[in-house]
């Protein structure tokens, strides 16, 4: 069994009440399953202090005003050729949230 950790460090934005596919590429085989995988996340780019995971959930972070929050969610983990595709998703109905650095452990099965 091969075994793999590979991140994406490019974050972006989710619209409000919306999902997005991110790919983490640069495995050095096909994944057949996903160990774990987490994102960070928050009201703003420069202020992601959530992680959301799979499995699992996550964890809330804190916004400067004090309220807790952990609106963006991993909806589904899709391994592919080399990558696995992310799917995120924006629970927030009145703002935008953003993603940060995405880590994903694959495995292939022999």
């Amino acid at each position: 069994m091969q075994t793999e950790t590979k991140q994406n460090t490019s974050g972006g934005s989710i619209a409000q009440s919306s999902e997005v596919d991110v790919d983490v590429t640069g495995f050095s085989f096909t994944p057949t399953a996903v160990l774990v995988a987490q994102v960070s996340c928050g009201s703003t780019a420069a202020a992601r202090y959530a992680v959301a995971s799979f499995p699992g959930g996550g964890s809330g972070g804190t916004e400067a005003s004090g309220e807790s929050y952990l609106y963006v969610t991993i909806v589904s983990i899709t391994p592919g050729a080399n990558k696995v595709t992310v799917r995120l998703r924006n629970s927030f109905t009145t703002a935008t949230y953003y993603y940060g650095t995405i880590i994903v452990t694959a495995i292939k099965a022999p």
